[in-house]
């Protein structure tokens, strides 16, 4: 089971990705999240904090170009 959550939304990937769930919600910044079983279950579990995905101009700019012959 993999799941990433921001702000705005979490995905839930169950299966080895074959299943999804994606819940849209305004999360806070001290919301939690809990999981269930309806059976013994013993899990480990590791959290990894995600980096921004925004980027100012300048980086978008100095970002190698990934396909030939193109020349603005």
């Amino acid at each position: 089971m993999r799941i990433f959550a921001d702000a705005t939304f979490a995905e839930v990937y169950l299966q080895r990705g074959r299943t999804a769930i994606t819940l849209v919600s305004a999360f806070k910044d001290d919301a939690t999240m809990a999981l269930g079983a309806s059976a013994p279950t013993k899990a480990n579990f590791s959290v990894y904090p995600m980096k921004a995905i925004w980027v100012d101009e300048a980086a978008v700019r100095a970002t190698p170009r990934s396909y030939a012959g193109w020349s603005a």
